[in-house]
C-alpha cells in the first residue's frame, strides 16, 4: 500500500510540470515566430497589360490568327449575339460580303460588372487574342463563364477568341466607319 500512496502523490507535480512545459512552449512560439503578412489583392490595372495594337475590323478579319497572344484594339464592332453576361459573338468580315462569328469573352476581372452589353450595340474592344483549348474551356467553366447549358458545346468549335479587358459602348445603331472615305470630286 505504501507504493500506491507514493505513486498517487506524483500526479499533481506531473500535472503542474505538464502545464508549465506547455506554457513555456507557447511562450517560445510567440517569441520565435514571425508575424504573418497578409497581402491585400490590388485592383487589376490595365496598365500592366501593356499597349494594344489598333486594328480595323476588316484588317482583323483578314487573319485574326496573326494576332494570337497579342493585345489588340478593334473599333466599331457590332454585337451580333449575346451569350449571357460573360460572352458574345460579333460578325467578323472574312471576305467580300461574307462574315464569320467571332467569340468575345468579357473579362470581368477588368470590365465593370455593371456594364451591360446589348445585342446590336456598337463597341470598341480591347483585349488579348487567345487560342481556344480544353484547358481554357475548363477554366471558364470553373470561373462561371458558362451560365447556360449548351454554351460550352457552342464554343467547342471555336479556334480563336478575344479576351476583352476593355469595352467601350457606343450608341446602338452607329454605322461602322468606312475603310476609305470617298474623296470629294471637284471639277477644276
Amino acid at each position: 500500500m505504501a507504493q500506491s500512496k507514493k505513486s498517487g502523490s506524483l500526479h499533481v507535480p506531473l500535472m503542474v510540470l505538464a502545464f508549465l512545459t506547455m506554457g513555456g512552449f507557447l511562450y517560445w512560439l510567440s517569441v520565435a515566430s514571425e508575424p504573418t503578412e497578409f497581402v491585400v489583392a490590388e485592383e487589376n490595372d490595365l496598365a500592366q497589360l501593356g499597349p494594344a495594337t489598333s486594328v480595323s475590323l476588316v484588317a482583323f478579319g483578314d487573319g485574326p490568327e496573326q494576332y494570337e497572344g497579342e493585345r489588340v484594339r478593334i473599333p466599331n464592332v457590332r454585337v451580333a449575339q449575346l451569350m449571357g453576361p460573360h460572352m458574345f459573338w460579333f460578325d467578323l468580315p472574312v471576305a467580300e460580303e461574307e462574315t464569320e462569328p467571332f467569340l468575345v469573352r468579357v473579362n470581368r476581372n477588368f470590365v465593370d460588372e455593371d456594364l451591360q452589353i446589348l445585342g446590336e450595340d456598337v463597341v470598341t474592344l480591347a483585349g488579348r487574342v487567345g487560342m481556344m483549348s480544353d484547358s481554357v474551356m475548363t477554366a471558364w467553366e470553373e470561373a462561371g463563364v458558362f451560365t447556360e447549358e449548351g454554351q460550352r458545346t457552342e464554343v467547342d468549335a471555336v479556334a480563336l477568341f478575344l479576351d476583352a479587358d476593355e469595352i467601350e459602348i457606343h450608341t446602338a445603331g452607329v454605322e461602322e466607319e468606312e475603310e476609305d472615305p470617298p474623296e470629294d470630286e471637284t471639277d477644276g
